[in-house]
């Protein structure tokens, strides 16, 4: 072996063992179905999980962090201040009203106040679609809410997850 094939090995050797950072740790899909007045409604809510985001700090309704007890390895316990993660959200939808608009929500697993990720408005062909971020833990199922706050859609089943779903 000669100087700069042994030289392309090790540089070879290097890079494979710097580790890499996935963009997207956990896709998390699903399909959501509904009506709105008369028409189907139809569509794909996706809530992608990116670690190393900035976890953000859980508040109470007056702005104060919330604490937990976590037991330590030795058995004491101590307050730690809860965090969440932030997820990229989008939705596509079909079948809306055009003169109406529509909030994306998602439902948490511990059946806290569900999560508004962002606000629609249909084109005249009743489509809408909207991005958004939001800081989750464990999450059930996403809706589509109208004006009057009538869910006109939800996800026909669980999130089917690729990658991690981010569960504590």
């Amino acid at each position: 072996m000669n100087h700069a094939t042994s030289s392309l090995f090790m540089a070879a050797a290097l890079l494979l063992s710097i580790p890499v950072m996935a963009a997207h740790e956990g896709n998390n899909k699903a399909q959501l179905v509904g009506t709105d007045g008369h028409a189907e409604v139809s569509g794909k809510a996706i809530l992608n999980y990116v670690r190393g985001r900035a976890n953000q700090p859980v508040v109470d309704e007056y702005g104060n962090p919330v604490y937990e007890e976590v037991e330590n390895e030795d058995g004491s316990t101590e307050q730690q201040q809860v965090y969440r993660d932030t997820f990229t959200t989008s939705i596509h939808v079909r079948g809306l009203d055009p003169e109406d608009e529509y909030l994306f929500v998602v439902h948490l697993e511990d059946g806290s106040n569900p999560q508004v990720v962002c606000a629609m408005s249909p084109n005249q062909r009743g489509r809408a679609k909207c991005r958004g971020k939001v800081l989750l833990d464990e999450f059930r199922a996403a809706v589509v809410i109208d004006g009057e706050g009538a869910v006109v859609a939800e996800t026909d089943g669980p999130f089917k997850v690729r990658g991690i779903r981010r569960r504590k």
